[in-house]
């Protein structure tokens, strides 16, 4: 599978690409491989390029244990945005930077959060990798 920034791809293409889905986070072997968003949940516009730069994670325990995951996966994590019904628009390659799970510490980003505040539990934060346009990977088992 050839990623290019701007190109599409169904759910199903990123199952058989990237792994196990847990909670719109691809998996294998415990390291995530991808990660699939909903746009008015965690997506960012800028200059009507969309980013991600904070994940406001709610309650549930898949997407508890995707956040988790993210801390020990090395390397970029290609992330793709749902634009429609099973549309996924791959949108660059991100760098796990932090996870917070005290409300405390990731309080102040809740100003940005479309959820309601009760139902965020950790907040985690992803670096846009801009050197690539064109990602390659090999197909993961």
């Amino acid at each position: 599978m050839k990623l290019e920034v701007g190109s599409f791809f169904t759910f199903e293409d990123l199952k058989a690409q990237f792994g196990k889905d847990l909670s719109f986070t691809f998996v294998t072997n415990r390291t995530v491989k991808a990660i699939g968003l909903v746009p008015d949940m965690n997506v960012s516009f800028k200059d009507n390029v969309p980013d991600v730069g904070r994940i406001m994670v709610a309650k549930g325990d898949g997407r508890e244990a995707a956040a988790r995951l993210l801390r020990g996966t090395q390397g970029p994590i290609p992330v793709f945005v749902k634009e429609a019904a099973n549309k996924w628009k791959f949108i660059g390659e991100y760098i796990f930077k932090n996870l917070w799970t005290d409300p405390a510490d990731f309080r102040p980003f809740l100003d940005e959060a479309p959820k309601k505040l009760d139902e965020i539990v950790m907040v985690v934060e992803m670096n846009r990798v801009k050197a690539k346009e064109v990602i390659r990977r090999p197909k993961t088992a």
